[in-house]
């Protein structure tokens, strides 16, 4: 199960305990050795299911922009920052709970904005 960056994880080490990769956490490094066990009876999960989790979305699985040019030409000349890339879209078009982060897993994307934007200053966004 990944988190929030690349080098942090739950794995399972050889003696089928769970361990907590990367840096970035207090949980960093820790071995829990019941995790397994906790986590199965409680949920009822089987942490020998495996699914092969989509890489990221391919530009063909994303629809095509609707860009109003108009708007995006305002955006370009107030020198606001914009992202219309796919991989933009779909990153800051989601949420990150669980359900969401498992649609994207199994190459479920659904609905993403057409256009990222990342104001600076309130007056960014604000039409004069």
């Amino acid at each position: 199960m990944a988190g929030g960056y690349n080098d942090s994880r739950f794995h399972f080490n050889k003696k089928g305990q769970a361990e907590f990769t990367g840096k970035r956490y207090k949980l960093s490094g820790m071995i829990m050795p019941s995790l397994k066990e906790w986590f199965e009876g409680t949920f009822g999960a089987n942490v020998q299911h495996k699914s092969v989790a989509s890489a990221v979305p391919s530009p063909g699985s994303v629809k095509p922009p609707a860009l109003n040019q108009a708007f995006v030409e305002g955006v370009q000349s107030a020198g606001v920052p914009f992202s219309s890339d796919a991989e933009d879209r779909v990153f800051r078009g989601h949420g990150h709970c669980l359900h969401e982060i498992f649609a994207l897993r199994e190459g479920r994307v659904g609905r993403v904005p057409d256009m990222v934007v990342w104001p600076r200053l309130h007056d960014d966004v604000v039409r004069s």
